[in-house]
C-alpha cells in the first residue's frame, strides 16, 4: 500500500497526466471549505515549457476585498520562491488544496520581504465560463477607458502582466509600455516569436505559460500568464482581468520561459510566443477564459518603406481586431517599420499612402506630406485618425480587412510657408475671372510665386466677399467653425467619404466666402441659396432637411505644392455689376 509521503509527491504528476487527456482532475474545492494553515502547492513554468511545482500554505480567506471577490491569502515556497518571491507572469498558476483546484495565483505585494500572495477562487473564475455562455454572439465591443485593475492601497495588488515586446527601437517601446501600463502590464524584451519545432512540448496544461498576442510579425506584443483550468477545448488563465473587456476574440499563444529574472521590487518571468494555439474569449474581473484550436480574427498590416539612402523595404504585422487597439497597433506597426530604416530624430520629409481594406464600407485611401522635426510624430496622427474614427463611429463599425501603408522618407525639410496674397483686381463683375498670385517663402531658400484664376459664378449678387489662401489645418479648422456640423453623417459610407476628402498638408486651398448664412445638404455645401431654400432649413419641423452655417463658399480652389505648405493670408473682393 502506498504510504502517505509517496501518495503526496506524485500527486501532481497524476494530474498532469489526467489534465492531459483534456479533463481537470480531483474537482475544485470551495473558498469556504477553506481554512488558515491548510497546504497544498502550485504549478508554473519558470524554464521552457516545463511545468514545475512550488508548496502553498493558506494564511487566511480574505472576503468580499474591496467589492471585487474573495482572496485566499497564502505563503509560498519552493523554486526559489522563498528569495525571488512571486513574479510577475505567475498569474493564474493553479493552487490545489486536498488535490482540489482552489484557484490562480493573482495577487502580491510588491517589495515584500516574503513570498505572500493573493489566490482568486476558482469558483468566482468557473463564472467567466458561464458569463460568456450567457453572453455568446455578443462582444465587449473594445477597451475600457484606463486600466482594467483595481487594489487597495494597503491591500495585495494584481500581478503585473509582462507585456513581451520584440522588435520596437527603444524611443517607441517606450511609447508602447506607457500606453499599457495602466492596464496592469509590465513591458519587457521578449522574443518575437519561437523557430519551428519549439512548441511541440507545450500543451494546455494547468500551469502552463500562456500569452494573448496583440501584435505579431516584424515586431511583436504578448501578454503573458498562466494556465489555471482546462475542461476539454476550455481554459481559464490569469485570475484577474487583462483588459477587464468582457467578451472577447483575441489570439492566444502558447509561450516558453527563457528564464525569470529577480528584482527587489517583483520578479518577472522573461519569454517568447511560439505559435497561435486558440483564442481568448472572455476577459472578466476574476480572470480570463480561452478555447484551444479556436482561430481569432487578425488584421494584416503591410508596410513599405522607401528611405534616402536605403533600401526599399517591405514589413509584415498581424494585429488583433478590437475597436480602441487596433488603430494604435497599426500606428505603432507603420513608426516601428519607418524607424528601421530613417534616423528617429531631426529634419526630414515624409509622404504617407494609406490603404484600409473594408468590410461593409467602401475602402479608405489616404495620402499625406508632413515635413518637420516631428515628420514622425504627424505621421502617427494621420495614421491614428481615420482608423480611429471608423471604429468609434455611432453609425456602423466596418471591419477592417487589411491595410497597406507606403512611406517615402527623405532627409532635409521640404515646407512652404504662405507669405503674400495678390489679386489684379480687387473689384470685380459676377462671373469674371479672378486672378492673383500667391508668394510662397520656401524652407530656408528663394520665394516662389503661385499663380491662380478662379471663375466666380455669374448669379452672384453685389457685395464683399472674403478670399482666404490657407494651408490644410488653418482651412480644417476653419471650416469646422463655420460648419460645426459639417461631418453629421448619416451613413458609413459618407464618413469614409469624408475621410478620404480630408485636406492634406501639400496644398493651398482658396475659398471665397460671403457672410451670410448658407446651407449644407447630407455634407454638401449649397452656394448661393435663394432666400426661400433658406426659410424651409430655418423651420424647425424641417431641420433634418440640411444644416445652416456661417458664411457661404461661393467659390473654391486648390493649389498643389510639392511642399508642405503652412500659413494663411486673406483679402476682400468687392462684387459689383459696374466694375470696369
Amino acid at each position: 500500500m502506498m504510504n502517505g509521503a509517496i501518495r503526496v509527491s506524485l500527486l501532481p504528476f497524476l494530474l498532469l497526466a489526467t489534465a492531459a487527456r483534456g479533463a481537470e482532475p480531483g474537482g475544485t474545492i470551495s473558498v469556504d471549505e477553506i481554512v488558515r494553515g491548510m497546504r497544498g502547492y502550485g504549478l508554473t513554468v519558470f524554464e521552457g515549457t516545463r511545468i514545475d511545482t512550488f508548496q502553498v500554505e493558506v494564511i487566511d480567506v480574505m472576503r468580499g476585498r474591496g467589492g471585487t471577490g474573495d482572496v485566499i491569502l497564502a505563503r509560498f515556497s519552493g523554486l526559489g520562491l522563498e528569495t525571488a518571491g512571486i513574479s510577475q507572469g505567475m498569474s493564474g498558476s493553479p493552487v490545489y488544496i486536498e488535490g482540489r483546484n482552489a484557484g490562480a495565483v493573482a495577487f502580491a505585494y510588491p517589495f515584500a520581504s516574503e513570498p505572500i500572495g493573493g489566490i482568486t477562487p476558482i469558483g468566482e473564475m468557473l463564472e467567466v465560463f458561464e458569463r460568456g455562455e450567457a453572453d455568446e454572439g455578443s462582444a465587449a465591443g473594445g477597451l475600457p477607458e484606463g486600466g482594467g485593475h483595481s487594489s487597495s492601497p494597503q491591500g495585495p495588488a494584481p500581478i503585473g502582466t509582462p507585456l513581451l515586446v520584440s522588435g520596437f527601437p527603444g524611443r517607441l517601446a517606450e511609447e508602447v509600455g506607457e500606453f499599457f501600463r495602466p492596464y496592469g502590464f509590465v513591458p519587457t524584451v521578449g522574443g518575437s516569436g519561437g523557430a519551428a519545432g519549439e512548441g511541440e512540448d507545450w500543451k494546455a496544461l494547468p500551469g502552463a505559460a500562456v500569452g494573448v498576442r496583440l501584435l505579431g510579425g516584424d515586431a511583436s506584443l504578448t501578454g503573458v500568464g498562466t494556465i489555471t483550468w482546462v475542461d476539454g477545448d476550455r481554459i481559464l488563465a490569469f485570475g484577474h482581468p487583462m483588459f477587464q473587456a468582457g467578451s472577447v476574440n483575441f489570439p492566444l499563444v502558447s509561450v516558453e520561459v527563457h528564464a525569470r529574472i529577480p528584482s527587489r521590487y517583483i520578479s518577472f518571468k522573461l519569454g517568447s510566443p511560439i505559435e497561435a494555439v486558440g483564442a481568448l474569449v472572455e476577459d472578466r474581473r476574476p480572470g480570463v477564459a480561452g478555447r484551444i484550436g479556436a482561430v481569432a480574427p487578425t488584421i494584416p498590416i503591410e508596410v513599405v518603406v522607401d528611405a534616402e539612402g536605403a533600401e526599399r523595404r517591405e514589413y509584415r504585422y498581424e494585429a488583433m481586431d478590437d475597436k480602441r487597439l487596433t488603430p494604435m497597433l497599426v500606428s505603432w506597426a507603420v513608426q516601428n517599420s519607418v524607424l528601421h530604416g530613417e534616423k528617429a530624430i531631426g529634419d526630414g520629409t515624409v509622404r504617407l499612402r494609406l490603404f484600409v481594406d473594408l468590410e461593409g464600407a467602401d475602402d479608405l485611401e489616404r495620402e499625406n506630406v508632413y515635413s518637420s522635426g516631428a515628420a514622425l510624430d504627424q505621421l502617427e496622427e494621420d495614421v491614428l485618425l481615420p482608423l480611429q474614427v471608423l471604429a468609434n463611429n455611432p453609425l456602423a463599425r466596418p471591419r477592417i480587412r487589411a491595410v497597406r501603408a507606403e512611406v517615402e522618407a527623405r532627409d532635409g525639410r521640404s515646407v512652404a510657408r504662405i507669405e503674400r496674397l495678390e489679386l489684379e483686381k480687387g473689384r470685380l463683375r459676377p462671373g469674371e475671372t479672378v486672378r492673383g498670385a500667391i508668394t510662397l517663402r520656401m524652407y530656408q531658400g528663394e520665394t516662389r510665386l503661385e499663380r491662380f484664376e478662379m471663375a466666380l459664378p455669374p448669379d452672384l449678387v453685389e457685395g464683399e466677399l472674403l478670399l482666404r489662401a490657407c494651408d490644410a489645418a488653418s482651412s480644417e479648422e476653419w471650416d469646422s467653425k463655420r460648419s460645426p456640423n459639417r461631418f453629421a453623417t448619416k451613413d458609413i459610407n459618407m464618413l469614409v467619404r469624408y475621410l478620404k476628402e480630408l485636406r492634406t498638408n501639400e496644398g493651398i486651398y482658396l475659398q471665397l466666402f460671403r457672410a451670410a448664412e448658407g446651407v449644407t445638404v447630407d455634407g454638401r455645401e449649397m452656394p448661393e441659396l435663394p432666400e426661400s431654400r433658406l426659410r424651409v432649413v430655418r423651420e424647425p419641423l424641417h431641420a433634418d432637411d440640411g444644416d445652416l452655417v456661417k458664411g457661404r463658399v461661393v467659390a473654391s480652389r486648390t493649389i498643389r505644392v510639392d511642399a508642405f505648405v503652412t500659413g494663411c493670408r486673406s483679402l476682400a473682393i468687392e462684387i459689383d455689376r459696374d466694375a470696369p
